[in-house]
């Protein structure tokens, strides 16, 4: 059971951003402003720069926190295919990418120095580490975490999640201890608490050789101060069509550099209302006067589908909105962009279109685009309905579990549901067998189920062994009830006994036993 943290599930950060201020502000001449990103220009390749620019290899590491074990820490559903779209933007960039999903605390700290010690050694490499999942900050967010998907939640056990928790001043480290001149950090998460604090400074027209030669630290991150990022965020498939399709390269020189990228993603995203992503190289003058570089759509020798350019007479144009917007397009299997987007220059031909949106049913068509045609598709997609985690704990433990209102349904401990009303059946051996009237509505659902074991044959008068032995049935003086207590998490346990008054009473107990002291329990009804 999760506790509502927003009125959506959020992925919440600590505060890269306020861990780079507090590095800026010990800088001498860092202090002071939040930086203007309207000061900064947009910056080209010298011709001589070209060669340099684009031969270095490039390896990408691309970290996913999903399934959580603890309850408190809301599932990402969206992320692996997030993963997905981002893998294939840099694999389209010609980078060696490892990606990997879900690892505990340990198994992450291991590949990530594992990747750092095989491909951050070498000075010529280009090194990116990407992440998208959940975070922490404490201290009034002067310290941030990255949360594995094995770390307990602070409230429930502060010495366990501190010792899985990744302090963001790790990561910091991470980008000082690598020998590769050019890493790009991104933080797929949103950033409370205060924003990259650093002084607007010039920035030169054009990129040098000398200037793309030197090292440097980028960080971008999807989210400004006091931002939550939606749990299906616009920032990986926004990263992965800027990276695909070359939407960054915002001066047209065939190149995108990180600072192009931080911005082309801040004004792009922004425009959905719900997220800024932020972007800064780390403060420090040893790490902040080159620039990581991509190549850029008219570079790259392969062909990108659908091509974003300036469409010829004979060219289609689609125009694709969606209400809500903000869905991702796939033209012919390849993301196109993001609802509201025109896309060029297409090719007259049968096309699939596909939108996708987290919290809606998939929307397909099938188009035939026509020689000079400029055609609007516009579609409503339809919700679908949440789903929500549920658990049985049964005692005796290897009880066995069955739906009996849904026998399509398999019990498997934290398995999702839509909300609705099930009923279920407890079985194990040398136990009374009970059924459970279970209701999903707002929130997950965890319940206590106990069963009574049978009769001790001592307790039963001596027979003969030639008469029929006949089971008597348990006299109790009040009838059973099943009684419910909730938490003010919002979660709930059950208790089915022999009377309302046991029943409520161990509700009750199994409620203050799974609930913080600063939590309070009462009981909804029984029956």
């Amino acid at each position: 059971m999760k506790q509502r943290l927003h009125r959506h599930s959020q992925r919440s950060l600590a505060t890269l951003t306020l861990i780079l201020a507090c590095l800026v502000l010990a800088l001498p001449g860092h202090a002071g402003n939040a930086a203007d990103s309207r000061s900064i220009s947009v910056i080209g390749l010298t011709p001589e720069a070209v060669p340099e620019a684009v031969s270095r290899p490039g390896f990408a590491l691309l970290l996913g926190a999903s399934r959580y074990r603890s309850p408190r820490w809301p599932d990402l559903g969206a992320i692996p295919e997030e993963l997905r779209l981002v893998e294939q933007a840099f694999r389209h960039q010609g980078f060696v990418v490892r990606s990997e999903l879900d690892l505990p605390a340990t198994d992450l700290n291991s590949v990530v120095r594992e990747f750092m010690a095989t491909y951050g050694a070498e000075k010529s490499h280009r090194i990116v580490i990407y992440f998208a999942g959940h975070g922490y900050s404490r201290q009034d967010g002067r310290r941030g975490y990255l949360v594995p998907v094995d770390a307990p939640h602070p409230q429930d056990d502060a010495p366990g999640f501190l010792a899985r928790a990744i302090e963001m001043s790790e990561v910091i480290a991470w980008a000082r201890q690598m020998d590769a001149e050019h890493a790009l950090f991104i933080f797929d998460s949103c950033f409370s608490g205060t924003v990259l604090q650093q002084r607007g400074q010039p920035v030169e027209s054009r990129l040098n050789q000398q200037m793309q030669a030197k090292p440097v630290r980028h960080f971008i991150t999807a989210g400004g101060p006091d931002e939550l990022v939606p749990a299906r965020s616009d920032f990986a498939p926004a990263l992965a069509a800027a990276l695909t399709h070359g939407l960054a390269d915002l001066d047209g020189d065939g190149f995108i550099t990180g600072t192009e990228l931080g911005m082309y993603l801040q004004g792009h995203i922004s425009q959905y209302g719900r997220q800024t992503p932020w972007h800064a190289k780390l403060p420090d003058p040893r790490y902040s006067a080159g620039e990581f570089i991509f190549r850029g759509a008219a570079t790259d020798p392969r062909p990108t589908a659908p091509a974003i350019t300036a469409s010829v007479p004979h060219d289609a144009v689609l125009r694709v909105e969606s209400s809500p917007s903000g869905a991702m397009v796939y033209l012919d299997g390849r993301l196109a962009g993001l609802t509201p987007v025109r896309l060029t220059g297409l090719t007259p031909k049968h096309s699939r279109l596909e939108l996708r949106l987290d919290g809606h049913e998939p929307q397909r068509a099938d188009l035939h685009l026509r020689p000079g045609e400029d055609r609007l598709y516009e579609t409503r997609l339809v919700a679908v309905s949440p789903e929500y985690r549920f658990w049985l704990e049964t005692r005796p433990s290897s009880a066995s579990v069955r739906f009996i209102s849904h026998p399509s349904l398999r019990y498997a401990e934290g398995m999702t549901l839509p909300p609705g009303r099930y009923r279920l059946e407890v079985t194990a051996v040398g136990h009374d067998s009970e059924q459970i009237d279970v209701e999903i509505s707002t929130a997950d659902v965890r319940l206590v189920a106990r069963l009574d074991q049978h009769r001790s044959a001592s307790a039963t008068p001596p027979v003969s062994a030639a008469a029929p032995v006949a089971r008597r049935p348990t006299v109790s003086a009040e009838r059973p009830a099943t009684c419910w207590a909730q938490n003010s998490f919002g979660q709930m346990f059950y208790w089915f006994g022999p009377s309302a008054a046991f029943s409520r009473n161990q509700a009750l107990a199994a409620c203050a036993t799974h609930t913080p002291p600063w939590g309070q329990c009462a009981i909804t009804h029984c029956q």
